[in-house]
């Protein structure tokens, strides 16, 4: 089993995570690509002391982009693929960001 801070790889700080986390108390994180919804429940339990309710998982492939080189060549370059968690805590739960 990976520790924790190898399943979480930080913050997703958005405009929307950040009205969701003052909202719903609902939290988005950066996750490895292999991560399960129970890896990242533990993870959160292990780093932050707080239960989670509910752990969503979304990955986004990376998108492909056309890069310039010269005025007559171009490259195509391909971001990595990402992976995000969002983590709904309890109404009496919160985790500080900052």
């Amino acid at each position: 089993m990976a520790e924790g801070r190898e399943i979480l790889r930080g913050f997703w700080l958005t405009e929307k995570s950040t009205l969701l986390s003052s909202s719903r108390n609902q939290y988005v994180f950066r996750v490895a690509l292999d991560a399960t919804r129970e890896a990242v429940a533990q993870a959160i339990r292990r780093v932050f002391n707080v239960t989670p309710l509910r752990v969503n998982l979304l990955r986004r492939k990376g998108k492909v982009r056309k890069l310039r080189v010269t005025r007559r060549q171009s490259a195509t370059v391909r971001e990595p693929d990402e992976k995000k968690a969002f983590v709904s805590l309890r109404a009496d739960d919160k985790i500080e960001i900052f």
